[in-house]
């Protein structure tokens, strides 16, 4: 096979984001199930009781991987009569389409862009996040004194004290919100600490107390932003980007190391600690 050139020109799983964005699974069983009256097939190999059968019989394993290959190549002319009708081939074809060394199109310029990130104005991100921390610890003392508890954990104020601060020692109208999960939980955030002041207003512990523990809840994010893990070695901010095929848009996380953060939400107050290049500033007229 050397010297042979190869080169993948289309991925399924892209293929089919493309035509249906807003579907969670984008597998290979998954569009075999919609588009094509293969029976399901893919668990056969994959069983545990299962396994050792399929590692002895060769041709039983040739069988299962043709069936892929052959259920692949069906969808294909689907997926690509399809992106066709709705006018999204030219899209995948310039930005989700494998090109040069087999990467979309448009990875190779956030590829760039995850691995320059942004000059940050060192001392002053040092001096900030200094500033935070030593305000963060006068309000927690006031916070503490308040309430008559501790409802200061380290350095981010405990949703479990709080709780019991809001809804047993003010026996406050329990407030909820669903959590990731989707469960319903009770609810101790900003939005509940606001909704309550407001419901509430001549309740003067909770408003004293209130007040400071959304200001320390505000230093707490400030000084996130500003940490020095949230920096480089080499003085510069990096996220990793990605291209969300949904809506089109660029997505920003931790990179595969986990350090970084996501720069493209960077607080607006704090966006001076993040400077152009040298060579790249624009000078007002």
């Amino acid at each position: 096979m050397e010297g042979i050139p190869f080169k993948i020109s289309w991925d399924l799983m892209k293929l089919h984001k493309c035509q249906r964005p807003w579907s969670e699974w984008n597998d290979l069983a998954f569009q075999a199930s919609l588009d094509t009256r293969e029976p399901f097939w893919k668990h056969e190999a994959k069983m545990p009781d299962e396994i050792s059968r399929w590692a002895h019989n060769r041709d039983a394993l040739w069988r299962y991987n043709a069936t892929d290959n052959c259920v692949q190549r069906e969808l294909l002319d689907r997926r690509i009569e399809a992106l066709l009708a709705a006018g999204r081939w030219e899209y995948y074809e310039e930005i989700e389409a494998s090109q040069d060394g087999g990467r979309p199109g448009i990875d190779n310029e956030l590829l760039a862009l995850s691995l320059w990130g942004m000059r940050v104005d060192e001392a002053g991100r040092a001096a900030h996040y200094a500033k935070c921390r030593e305000e963060a610890i006068e309000i927690g003392r006031q916070i503490n004194e308040v309430a008559g508890m501790k409802l200061i954990a380290r350095t981010a104020v405990s949703t479990k004290q709080m709780k019991t601060f809001l809804y047993d020692v003010l026996r406050l109208p329990m407030q909820y919100t669903k959590n990731a999960k989707k469960e319903k939980v009770v609810s101790t955030d900003v939005v509940t600490i606001k909704r309550l002041m407001d419901q509430f207003p001549t309740l003067e512990v909770l408003q004293t107390a209130g007040n400071a523990v959304l200001r320390h809840r505000r230093l707490g994010v400030e000084a996130n932003f500003v940490k020095a893990s949230a920096v480089d070695a080499d003085g510069r901010a990096r996220g990793q980007f990605r291209q969300d095929t949904a809506l089109g848009r660029t997505s920003c996380s931790k990179t595969p190391k986990k350090t970084g953060r996501n720069i493209q939400n960077i607080d607006r107050q704090l966006r001076a600690y993040y400077l152009p290049d040298t060579g790249d500033e624009i000078v007002p007229t």
